[in-house]
């Protein structure tokens, strides 16, 4: 039995974010929600909101446990950007099919690249998760991430697997 997702009104996050930055000077704020792009016209309202608030002092913002790159598209990056985002966390998990299967996760190399691509447009630079030591996942597949992504513009960062809660590694 897997947790569904839900997701905060942009008005509760809000709320969470002017209240902390009422008590204390803001200079950065990650989101650990891989999945905050997931909506896009949440995320854009959100990062509009976040933009209102702060004016020109806005925080430097990262999403450090990594977006999924097919719910990012130029607009959104764009908008990151413009919202106080330098750097773009991208999880990609492998790209190896069998891997990608065992972690129930789609091919995302095409979406990966077009992410990477704005992001250099809008000057923001990009770290690409990987995904390492997998039940069944030899060191081969490893070592082809890490070279698919070492012949693109980003920062490799390796992801050591931990069983999600419903996964069939659990």
């Amino acid at each position: 039995s897997s947790i569904p997702y839900r997701r905060r009104s942009v008005q509760h996050v809000m709320r969470e974010i002017i209240g902390a930055a009422e008590r204390h000077a803001i200079g950065f704020i990650d989101f650990e929600d891989e999945n905050i792009s997931y909506n896009r016209r949440w995320f854009l309202t959100l990062l509009a909101a976040i933009r209102r608030y702060f004016g020109s002092k806005t925080p430097e913002l990262r999403a450090m446990n990594g977006l999924s790159p097919p719910t990012l598209d130029e607009e959104v990056i764009a908008s990151m950007r413009a919202t106080g985002f330098m750097t773009l966390n991208l999880s990609l998990g492998s790209t190896n099919p069998a891997q990608q299967k065992r972690f129930g996760r789609p091919d995302m190399r095409s979406a990966f690249n077009r992410a990477l691509d704005a992001a250099r447009k809008h000057e923001l630079t990009a770290v690409g998760y990987l995904i390492a030591g997998g039940p069944d996942q030899n060191a081969l597949t490893v070592v082809e991430d890490l070279l698919y992504v070492a012949s693109r513009r980003v920062l490799a960062a390796l992801s050591i697997v931990y069983p999600a809660p419903g996964s069939q590694d659990f």
